[in-house]
């Protein structure tokens, strides 16, 4: 393992955008980079705690790889997208 993760920034379908087409978060995560960071720091069944939860790449990855999340978030506007991400 090294210390680095090569990636492309999120981009394309992964990254949401609102109805104006702007980007709808900042500072979205890619999806890949989140499931090596979980693969490599949790098991299958295990809780994931995310407090900053944004748009809720963390809970979509964690639903995906067999894992249950908690996540916390202020802005109304980013909570719901991560609810409609969920669905």
């Amino acid at each position: 393992m090294h210390n680095h993760i090569e990636t492309a920034i999120c981009q394309g379908n992964e990254r949401l955008v609102d109805s104006k087409k702007n980007t709808l978060h900042p500072t979205q995560k890619p999806e890949k980079v989140i499931r090596h960071l979980m693969e490599v720091s949790s098991n299958r069944g295990d809780k994931v705690f995310d407090g900053f939860m944004g748009t809720g790449t963390t809970a979509k990855v964690s639903r995906d790889n067999g894992r249950k999340f908690i996540g916390i978030e202020k802005e109304k506007n980013f909570f719901e997208a991560a609810q409609e991400r969920l669905k």
